[in-house]
C-alpha cells in the first residue's frame, strides 16, 4: 500500500516529490540538523541509546544514500530490489502529510506579482519552479474560520532552504525571532528582491532533478489582523496608516511595502519560488585543446621538435626507404 502511494503521487507530480525529498535532505545535510530537522522520521528515534542520543541521524543518513534516484519508486519491476523497505516506509512517511507540494507552470508567476502588489512589467528574476501548497481539508477550514471573510495579503519570506523543512511542515514560526529591528514576529515583504539576501543558494539532495543548488523564497497568505504590521501606500499614493508603530521595537515605524507578523496562525505559506543554481558550462573537447595548447607552449614546441627528428631520421634510413616501396608494391 505505501509503495503504490508513493508511485501514484510521483506519477501526477513527479517534481514536487523530488522537492519535498530534496528539502527534506537539506535539512539533514545541515549543521544545525539538530533544530531544522523537524519533525524527525520516528522509525530513527532510539529509545535506549548508550550515548544518550536521541535520534540516529547515520542510520537516517545511510539509509537516505541508498536512494540512487527519484523515479527508483516508480519502477514497478524492480522497485523491491532498488529501494529497500526503509526508504519506502522514509518517503511514505515524509509525503503522508496534511498538504501536499503542486507544480506550476511559470506564467504563474505574473498572478503571484499581481498578488503581492508588484508591477507586471517588473525586472526581478523569475523562479526557475514554482510550487503551491495544497492544504488539505482539515487545515483549509481552520485558517478559513479564523479568516473570517477578513481580506488576505500577500507577501514574500526568504529563509535558507534547509529551514523550509520545518516551515512547510509548522508554518512560520514567528515567536523564534527575538532580535530582529521590530521585535517578535516574522518579517515579510511585498518586494521579492528584498527577501533574496534572506535565502541564499543552499546545498540540496545531489540527485535532485531539479538542481544540487537551490534557494526557495515562500509567498504567504496573511489574514488582515490587528496583529499585522505593515506601512502600505494605496494606488492613490495616500499612506495606510494601519498599525505600523510597533511599540517598544527598537525600529519604530515599521518601513513601506514590509509587513511584521506577531500571529503564526493568521499567515500561512501558499507558493515556493525556487532558484536553481545554474551548472558552469562544461567546455568542448575542442576548446579544452586550445586552451592546453596555448597555455603549454614550452611543451608544445618540444614535441614538434622531437617530431621533426623522428622525421628527419626516417627520412634518412635506407631499412625505411626499402620498406615504404615494399609496402606500395
Amino acid at each position: 500500500a505505501k509503495r503504490e502511494f508513493i508511485k501514484q503521487r510521483l506519477k501526477q507530480d513527479v517534481l514536487s516529490v523530488d522537492l519535498q525529498w530534496s528539502i527534506f535532505v537539506s535539512a539533514l545535510q545541515s549543521y544545525r540538523h539538530n533544530s531544522v530537522l523537524r519533525p524527525f522520521p520516528p522509525q530513527f528515534e532510539l529509545e535506549n541509546s548508550e550515548n544518550g542520543e536521541e535520534k540516529d541521524y547515520d542510520s537516517l543518513r545511510k539509509t537516505v544514500d541508498e536512494l540512487p534516484y527519484i523515479g527508483v519508486l516508480i519502477e514497478a519491476e524492480d522497485c523491491k530490489e532498488k529501494a529497500s523497505s526503509e526508504i519506502v516506509d522514509l518517503v511514505y512517511w515524509l509525503l503522508k502529510k496534511p498538504f501536499h507540494l503542486q507544480f506550476c507552470e511559470k506564467d504563474m508567476f505574473s498572478e503571484i506579482k499581481r498578488l503581492i502588489g508588484q508591477s507586471a512589467s517588473s525586472t526581478t528574476a523569475s523562479p526557475h519552479f514554482i510550487f503551491e501548497i495544497i492544504h488539505h481539508k482539515s487545515s483549509s477550514e481552520k485558517f478559513n474560520d479564523l479568516r473570517g471573510g477578513r481580506d488576505l495579503i500577500y507577501a514574500c519570506h526568504g529563509s535558507r532552504l534547509e529551514n523550509f523543512h520545518s516551515i512547510l511542515h509548522y508554518g512560520l514560526q514567528g515567536h523564534l525571532n527575538k532580535n530582529a529591528l521590530f521585535g517578535e514576529g516574522t518579517y515579510l515583504s511585498a518586494e521579492l528582491s528584498v527577501c533574496f539576501p534572506f535565502a541564499p543558494t543552499g546545498t540540496s539532495w545531489n540527485r535532485s532533478l531539479l538542481g544540487e543548488k537551490l534557494s526557495c523564497i515562500a509567498v504567504c497568505e496573511i489574514i488582515d489582523d490587528d496583529s499585522v504590521y505593515c506601512h502600505l501606500k494605496s494606488q492613490s499614493f495616500l499612506l495606510i496608516l494601519k498599525s505600523k508603530i510597533i511599540t517598544g521595537s527598537p525600529g519604530g515605524e515599521v518601513p513601506e511595502k514590509y509587513y511584521v507578523v506577531r500571529n503564526n496562525e493568521v499567515m500561512r505559506v501558499k507558493y515556493l519560488l525556487i532558484y536553481a543554481e545554474k551548472k558552469p558550462k562544461k567546455p568542448s573537447f575542442k576548446r579544452s585543446v586550445v586552451h592546453w595548447l596555448f597555455h603549454h607552449k614550452f611543451a608544445v614546441i618540444m614535441i614538434l621538435y622531437a617530431l621533426i627528428l623522428i622525421f628527419v631520421s626516417l627520412y634518412n634510413s635506407r631499412g625505411f626507404h626499402s620498406y615504404v616501396k615494399k609496402f606500395f608494391k
